[in-house]
């Protein structure tokens, strides 16, 4: 299961590099749920997009069409705020943030996001990410954390390629 962020799904229906790398990393038949907040955080994001002339209005009606059509299920603030504003308050991060946060440890899903610091996060807290490993100059891996072992279980470079 993958937990969607929006900083993800811009990334995806963009086209962009990353944005490739989070689609080779999903699973054929995975589902993809999200925080209904998502909406709002894509409507607010390609609205500036519009307001600094990168698109046009019908650009990116069908750019946030496409951002929202990528989740299979959106699951109600209501049902989260609670935790998210108390994880909020105990790891000093965003709120927004912790919706994401909070549906990726119930749900045990891999959480897709560009926020590094909300990886970081994420790592520390034993929750399965996406993350971009760039400890090796102009060798830069994307993983995706998730193993048998449990999510989050990070492994060195040296231990992927069975040097470890």
């Amino acid at each position: 299961m993958i937990v969607l962020d929006t900083s993800a799904a811009i990334e995806i229906v963009r086209g962009t590099e990353m944005g490739h790398k989070f689609e080779r990393l999903t699973l054929k038949g995975e589902q993809i749920v999200s925080v209904d907040l998502l909406y709002g955080e894509v409507c607010s994001s390609f609205t500036k997009y519009v307001k600094a002339g990168i698109m046009t209005r019908d650009e990116a009606a069908r750019m946030v069409e496409r951002a929202v059509g990528l989740v299979d299920k959106f699951v109600p603030m209501r049902d989260l705020y609670p935790e998210a504003f108390n994880e909020s308050l105990r790891l000093a991060h965003s709120p927004y943030d912790m919706f994401y946060f909070v549906l990726a440890r119930r749900t045990a899903g891999t959480l897709f996001t560009m926020d590094q610091r909300l990886i970081k996060l994420a790592l520390q807290n034993g929750l399965s990410c996406v993350h971009e490993d760039t400890s090796v100059k102009d060798d830069p891996w994307t993983t995706r954390l998730e193993t048998m072992e449990g999510p989050g279980r990070a492994y060195t470079r040296e231990e992927l390629l069975g040097r470890g």
